[in-house]
């Protein structure tokens, strides 16, 4: 997520993507990527 300048993007991943969405870092989004079924 990229936004026009960091305060922007501060304000919406803490109050806007929680609505819709499960906001995690990189780690723990490549670990459930690597461990998702189908791959080698």
């Amino acid at each position: 997520m990229v936004g026009f300048y960091q305060e922007m993007a501060e304000q919406m991943v803490k109050n806007i993507y929680p609505f819709w969405s499960q906001v995690i870092d990189n780690d723990p989004w490549l670990a459930m990527v690597k461990a998702a079924p189908g791959r080698n």
